[in-house]
């Protein structure tokens, strides 16, 4: 949809857009940023010189406005404000495109999902293919690192491919696909015949899915 948003003198042009993946993301970060911080509210030993408010306020800082608290006994009982949660879940996964000059719809959205695309990227080195720290001590290995990590990524990001458009992505994550395939051996015989292992049920849907021969 697009807007309009005037700024003193000022007229800034935009797209008002959904992301329905990026509200999934964003939820369960919240939900998970949430548990954590009532844990560590839980395991707090409140003392008699502690003032509760300012342990609360130091300890959930902007997350304070989610919770319900009372100080029992030296320590915290909690629970989640649903509907403080609830009206922040209504916000996520929308955002406006900001753009300057003349874009389509669909030239803003192609370069927003191009900008999607670099930070998964990034994500998946940092978090799946754990690239850092790299522990290593010249720059000729550093830069073959780099390069297998690269390598890495482009392989990892090519399955992610296959199994959206498979429909495997509802099922298995990256790492359950491949524990599920990894039990797949190839023996090779003295004469150079190559046998493979007996295939599972589950093997063989995966494979005929993905358009693969084992």
């Amino acid at each position: 949809m697009p807007i309009s948003i005037e700024v003193g003198e000022i007229c800034l042009k935009g797209y008002a857009y959904y992301d329905q993946r990026r509200e999934q993301q964003e939820r369960n970060t919240l939900y998970k940023r949430l548990y954590d911080l009532m844990d560590r509210l839980k395991s707090i030993t409140l003392k008699p010189w502690m003032n509760p408010v300012e342990v609360f306020k130091e300890t959930a800082r902007k997350d304070a406005r989610f919770i319900e608290w009372q100080a029992i006994d030296g320590r915290f009982e909690i629970a989640l404000k649903k509907n403080a949660v609830s009206q922040s879940i209504n916000k996520l996964g929308k955002f406006i495109l900001l753009y300057r000059g003349e874009f389509s719809w669909e030239e803003c959205l192609s370069l927003y999902r191009g900008k999607d695309a670099v930070e998964k990227g990034f994500d998946i080195l940092k978090n799946d293919i754990d690239l850092m720290p790299a522990h290593v001590r010249t720059d000729s290995t550093l830069r073959g690192y780099l390069f297998v990590a690269f390598l890495a990524l482009i392989l990892r990001m090519k399955l992610m491919n296959m199994m959206l458009k498979a429909g495997l992505g509802k099922r298995y994550s990256v790492e359950g696909l491949l524990l599920e395939l990894e039990n797949i051996k190839v023996m090779i015989l003295p004469d150079g015949q190559r046998i493979t292992t007996e295939i599972s049920r589950k093997q063989r849907e995966i494979l005929n899915a993905l358009d693969l021969c084992a």
